[in-house]
């Protein structure tokens, strides 16, 4: 009888660990998805700026594309509040000095250290043209950032992320992880349902869009980049945060809702490719309608995509793919605007430019020469010091 017992607990403890193997696949896997999104999103900024004059039909096909696939930071934000919640939930305990010390090396450190980087890059690089003024130490006189010479701008940079286009993902993600600890107590002492959170955060979130509105002329003169902050993105973090207190209702969850967040997606992309045809056709569009369009379908599209990536745990070939990109999406992440700088050299956007296809070539590029990059870092043992 004892060892029938054995055999069933032993069973029981095999099913749960394959079932947690798999939930960390689906979130590499998801990382995956959200990463090759990324380098697809900028890839199209980047073809409509070279290779297409604005208003043609293939201008047009580049420019709806890129707006469809701009749902990437929210995704990630998604992901993040999920993971830190579970990971959380899991250690029974709350240690948040171990919690601070390992986002400080995995999160903080890449962040100033890339930061310093890209400014670096834009400083020396000529296409950039970010203006350098001289330095002297002792008997040495060596050109330097002006931008790092004033105390508000290198406030002004990593608050918002502004030392490249990218970056403004991690400054959101420092955000949220210093706020982590009120929002994680107010989900945890609740008990309310899926749709009353989605309620309280869309309410929330049109609130501080209203607020931004109202005090706009006073707000933008001492932050003028409202959408590098976390108040920017309240939906996707708050469902987030709801999904890792529930991931064991996962299945359920994901099996009442999908149909509704497929509509919601639907819905919220055709309201968000109006107003974004209105703002280039006419000028201007209503930014809080805009803005909130853009929210709910990026919510809903995280939704969804974390569906997908549990569904596609089960291909062996996507899965073993996808999952290795989102093992690497970190250095993914912060060294493909580099390549990217490197294809839109004149000599080379210009070659580019009069290939057949040259959409999909420049795509291919980042991504193949980005993951040559990252992986040698990895083989030459440089992706702590560079990736934390």
């Amino acid at each position: 009888m004892s060892i029938a017992l054995t055999k069933a607990s032993a069973s029981v403890e095999e099913a749960h660990a394959a079932v947690s193997v798999e939930r960390n696949v689906a979130f590499d896997i998801f990382k995956g998805l959200a990463i090759l999104e990324v380098i697809l999103h900028h890839t199209l900024g980047f073809s409509a700026s070279e290779f297409a004059i604005k208003g043609t039909a293939q201008w047009w096909t580049y420019f709806i594309l890129q707006r469809i696939f701009h749902f990437a930071v929210p995704a990630f934000l998604l992901l993040s509040a999920l993971l830190m919640t579970k990971s959380l939930l899991e250690k029974g305990q709350t240690d948040w000095k171990h919690f601070y010390t390992r986002k400080a090396k995995t999160i903080l450190y890449p962040y100033i250290l890339w930061t310093f980087l890209y400014i670096t890059m834009r400083s020396f690089t000529p296409d950039f043209q970010m203006e350098l003024t001289s330095v002297q130490f002792a008997f040495l006189t060596f050109p330097f950032p002006t931008l790092l010479s004033n105390a508000s701008d290198v406030v002004r940079i990593f608050l918002a992320g502004k030392a490249f286009y990218h970056l403004y993902f991690l400054a959101i993600l420092l955000q949220l992880i210093l706020i982590f600890p009120v929002l994680f107590y107010c989900v945890r002492k609740t008990s309310w349902k899926l749709g009353h959170w989605l309620m309280l955060a869309l309410s929330l979130q049109v609130g501080i869009y209203a607020i931004l509105w109202f005090f706009r002329n006073w707000i933008w003169q001492w932050f003028p980049y409202p959408a590098s902050t976390v108040f920017w993105y309240i939906p996707p973090i708050l469902l987030g945060l709801y999904l890792g207190m529930h991931w064991q209702r996962w299945r359920e969850i994901w099996q009442k809702s999908r149909v509704p967040f497929g509509i919601f997606a639907t819905a919220a992309l055709s309201l968000y490719l109006f107003c974004e045809w209105l703002f280039v056709m006419k000028g201007s569009v209503n930014s809080r309608v805009l803005n909130c369009a853009f929210i709910v379908y990026c919510t809903s599209i995280s939704f969804l995509l974390l569906g997908l990536s549990n569904s596609l745990s089960k291909n062996g070939r996507l899965r073993s793919f996808l999952s290795k990109v989102g093992e690497k999406s970190l250095g993914l992440y912060l060294i493909h605007p580099a390549v990217l700088a490197i294809l839109k050299r004149s000599s080379i956007s210009d070659a580019l430019s009069i290939l057949p296809f040259s959409f999909f070539i420049t795509f291919f590029l980042t991504l193949g020469g980005t993951w040559i990059i990252v992986e040698g870092i990895y083989r030459l043992k440089f992706n702590k010091l560079l990736f934390g």
